[in-house]
């Protein structure tokens, strides 16, 4: 499984999750449907985990990769800027836009902070 696919699915069980927190705060039933799609994700996730370890050729970093991007405001922070700012510098900086939101891969910030880039 790719960094990028493992990344998705990770966003997904986490706006599932907080999904199903919201509703239950808020005291609205919980559809059945949503309950079994966050449990597939987080089936997903886990066995994603295991088979990059067991594939030929594969190291542990790359499903410790997807877990590891940074948003905005940690991005921002790193970069001693403001993360509406690391919003705006977006791809420039090794951004992606997953699901509506800019996640950075912690690697190209320490290559634009050493002035690795442009």
């Amino acid at each position: 499984m790719s960094a990028r696919h493992g990344l998705d699915i990770a966003l997904a069980h986490w706006l599932a999750a907080r999904e199903i927190t919201a509703r239950k705060r808020a005291g609205i039933p919980v559809p059945e449907r949503l309950r079994i799609h966050a449990a597939t994700l987080a089936g997903l996730l886990e066995s994603a985990a295991g088979l990059d370890d067991n594939a030929p050729g594969a190291s542990s970093s790359s499903s410790k990769q997807a877990i590891d991007y940074l948003t905005a405001a940690q991005a921002g922070a790193v970069l001693g800027v403001t993360p509406r700012q690391a919003r705006r510098l977006g791809a420039r900086i090794g951004g992606q836009l997953v699901a509506g939101r800019w996640v950075f891969d912690p690697d190209a910030l320490t290559e634009h902070t050493e002035g690795k880039t442009p």
